[in-house]
């Protein structure tokens, strides 16, 4: 039985044909890294450094593939190109021309990307960080500790050097997971939010049932399945009997309790894959799947028995409650529309035959 409804609000960090953040963040960075490995070549044709030379411009055709590909929202190896690129020439920068070339910069620079990109687990990406860190201190100690007889000699600087090197690559890992972390969060408290809203759009805040607007989609997927399996389903609109009466007698909040009471009955009378929906005031509109006009008039009188033997008490007051029922079917020559027609015009023929009973109409 249908009494929430709307569809699910599902969170995605990428669609098919839409560029993702990542991707364009990629291209965005992707310009200056180009710019700046052609500098490099000319710097390095300037001095005559030809395997410099010859790292930068293959740098820079990398990172030209990173920027073409990554226009394709569904391409993930531009990361992963990219950050190759990055992680190589760095280190190899690092071994030629040593630590005061400042190479290692570029990789520090990378590690957010690595961090925050959603096309991998979280402990990989972070493992991969902290592999990356490890190799860039040991790349340091190698370089700088000169082993002799076996022991490594070791300066102030070269401490405070590791020190802070370790501290900056904690302080970007933790940093970034913790943004990670505040987006999943933000991205959560999103979509309750949404599903809330939704759930606020298609409901009656009376009775908890789904509302007119919501039960006219239920009634078009229904059709559409309908269409398929060649299985009619039927309605039936319900009212309420003297409701004004009521009103007017033990008042407006006597008959809101009446409402929600029935609502509730009818719930009860139903199967689950039934909808109901408060069509308006104190009409109510059940949608009954792969049920015949038969088997659907008898489910209106287990309603409408259900209604007569069971009590209306409010505070303390019993307050005599019936419904006139008009029920219909739909079917592949029968619109929606029609159907609600039908069934609304049968109601009204119960009525006019003295109420509290139930009228079909082909």
């Amino acid at each position: 039985m249908t009494v929430f409804g709307g569809p699910e609000v599902i969170a995605r960090s990428r669609k098919q044909g839409k560029p993702n953040k990542l991707n364009n963040t990629l291209r965005n960075v992707s310009v200056p890294i180009i710019i700046s490995r052609l500098i490099l070549v000319f710097l390095f044709a300037l001095i005559q450094r030809w395997d410099l030379l010859t790292i930068s411009a293959v740098g820079a055709v990398l990172w030209a593939l990173v920027w073409f590909f990554s226009a394709n929202p569904t391409h993930s190896f531009p990361l992963v190109m990219g950050a190759f690129e990055v992680c190589a020439s760095s280190f190899v920068f690092l071994i030629l021309l040593g630590w005061n070339s400042g190479a290692y910069l570029q990789l520090l620079a990378i590690f957010p990307f690595l961090l925050t990109s959603e096309r991998y687990p979280s402990g990989t990406r972070i493992a991969v960080v902290v592999l990356l860190s490890v190799l860039l201190i040991l790349a340091y100690l190698f370089s700088n500790i000169s082993l002799m007889g076996g022991q490594g000699t070791v300066d102030g600087r070269n401490i405070l050097f590791i020190i802070n090197l370790s501290v900056a690559c904690v302080l970007l890992i933790v940093e970034a997971y913790s943004f990670e972390r505040e987006k999943i969060s933000s991205q959560a408290e999103m979509v309750d939010a949404n599903k809330q809203l939704m759930t606020l759009a298609n409901t009656d805040p009376l009775t908890n049932l789904v509302n007119r607007r919501m039960m006219m989609k239920l009634l078009e997927e229904q059709k559409q399945r309908m269409e398929n399996d060649d299985k009619p389903f039927s309605l039936v609109m319900i009212d309420v009997d003297n409701f004004k009466q009521i009103n007017d007698e033990y008042g407006h909040d006597a008959g809101d309790f009446v409402l929600v009471i029935l609502a509730e009955k009818i719930r009860l009378a139903v199967r689950k894959d039934d909808s109901i929906c408060r069509w308006g005031g104190d009409e109510f509109l059940l949608m009954l799947v792969d049920a015949s006009l038969q088997e659907s008039e008898a489910v209106a009188e287990k309603i409408r028995a259900r209604v007569i033997n069971s009590p209306f008490i409010y505070h303390e007051v019993d307050i005599p409650v019936t419904i006139t029922l008009g029920i219909s079917t739909c079917d592949k020559n029968s619109g929606i529309g029609g159907a609600i027609r039908r069934a609304d015009l049968a109601l009204y023929q119960g009525k006019q035959s003295g109420k509290n009973c139930s009228v079909w109409k082909i």
